[in-house]
């Protein structure tokens, strides 16, 4: 195979990774797996790929490109399907949310030391996402100081196999740069008809903090009094 169409090959492929990258971007589908804060980098990169697909088309000079048609064989093939491999991989297998097997694997947190304490001092209780749920219950060396609070928090349901027939963990996933550092956070529920919640299933749970025991462990639970079914929302994941 000549070095010109081995070029225009490798141009094509980067020019199609280009497309699909900024295709992700503008429908918001990359933010499942990279966070918000990457988004100049990703912007970036597209023209990345872009110049060097140009690059690639401008060519060399006859004397290169002679030595190089001689030069150019099965291993300068296999390097071209092995960097198109992802761009097939990402086009064949749509990404999906994380979610309940994932979070069984990965484990559950229920109390999170990190993100911003200030801005966790300002919110209001009922606006409250799962992760500041439990970075105020981790901020708390008082349970008692969380006891009482309303919360009107949304989230997927998840069965920890530590957890009690009445109780549920409401879980989502925070990443801070991609979904590879992503984990999962959540807040125990107390419901009567918990065990009849769908694993994966988006809810809206309101309710009150109470003294709980999860497992072994003694701190806030989540005692609802109501669960509405919600719809998986755009922003499936929050951001410590």
């Amino acid at each position: 195979m000549r070095y010109q169409a081995l070029n225009g090959m490798k141009a094509l492929i980067l020019i199609l990774t280009a497309m699909y990258v900024a295709n992700l971007l503008v429908g918001g589908t990359l933010f499942e797996v990279i966070a918000p804060r990457l988004i100049g980098m990703s912007g970036l990169a597209v023209i990345l790929f872009i110049l060097v697909a140009g690059a690639y088309e401008l060519g060399t000079s006859k004397d290169v490109q002679k030595q190089a048609n001689s030069d150019a064989g099965g291993q300068e093939i296999a390097g071209i399907l092995l960097v198109a491999l992802p761009l097939v991989v990402g086009i064949a297998v749509p990404t999906q949310p994380l979610g309940a097997i994932e979070a069984a694997r990965r484990g559950v947190v229920t109390r999170y030391s990190g993100g911003n304490l200030a801005r966790l001092g300002n919110s209001d209780p009922a606006d409250r996402t799962v992760l500041d749920w439990a970075q105020a219950i981790a901020a708390n060396s008082e349970p008692q100081d969380v006891y009482g609070q309303k919360a009107n928090v949304s989230g997927f349901v998840y069965h920890d196999p530590r957890a009690a027939a009445n109780q549920f963990m409401l879980t989502r996933f925070a990443m801070a740069c991609c979904v590879t550092d992503a984990f999962a956070v959540g807040v125990v529920v107390q419901a009567y008809d918990a065990s009849q919640l769908k694993s994966d299933n988006w809810v809206l749970v309101q309710g009150t903090f109470r003294e709980g025991q999860f497992a072994d462990d003694s701190l806030p639970i989540l005692v609802a009094s109501e669960i509405l079914p919600i719809q998986q929302p755009e922003q499936v994941y929050l951001y410590p």
